[in-house]
């Protein structure tokens, strides 16, 4: 088993000193921070889980027009250019957001549970979601950064050769957490 293999095992295994899971955390803080100012330069001075190893802000930090919703791309490279996997960060509630209306949304989404609607990708399939569940997955649909979805720019990055098949990692903290459970289905391509 070469290192980048025992790194990738790593990821998965689960345990309380697990570094990735620390990580994950870490990246799930960092989401509550100024989007264009800070989260670039926290995720890039977050603790290398490697020696030579680097972390990367590579696609967001990305909002809806009301700030309901944020979301980024945060890359782990073992060494230089060689990524081991790409973390997609979904930022919780978060009454500090500049609009108004942005802290509304967020509470009607962690509140419009009762109605309960089908996942969008199985309508005909009986397990149901929270309403406010959907307006978030919705919101974070139509988020671009650079002029490009997350969706997109996944396909792209998980799909290129040149990238060795980075595992894909889906982390959120309170509501993000909660979005975390459609957002990883909705990405599986």
């Amino acid at each position: 088993m070469t290192s980048r293999d025992a790194l990738l095992q790593s990821i998965i295994t689960p345990g309380p000193t697990n570094p990735f899971a620390v990580s994950y955390l870490q990246l799930c803080q960092v989401s509550y921070l100024l989007p264009m100012t800070q989260i670039p330069a926290a995720v890039t001075a977050l603790p290398p889980l490697n020696p030579g190893g680097s972390w990367r802000c590579a696609w967001g930090p990305a909002t809806n027009s009301d700030e309901s919703n944020l979301a980024f791309v945060a890359t782990y490279h073992y060494g230089p250019g060689l990524p081991v996997f790409a973390a997609v960060v979904l930022r919780g509630t978060d009454f500090y957001v500049d609009d108004g209306w942005g802290i509304v949304e967020q509470i009607w989404e962690d509140l419009d549970v009762p109605n309960q609607v089908p996942l969008p990708w199985a309508v005909a399939n009986p397990a149901r979601i929270a309403n406010g569940t959907l307006d978030g997955l919705t919101d974070i649909q139509q988020m671009t950064s650079g002029g490009q979805s997350m969706l997109s720019y996944l396909a792209g990055y998980l799909g290129s050769p040149a990238n060795n098949k980075p595992v894909l990692i889906v982390t959120g903290h309170s509501l993000g957490g909660c979005l975390t459970t459609v957002v990883a289905p909705w990405l599986k391509f």
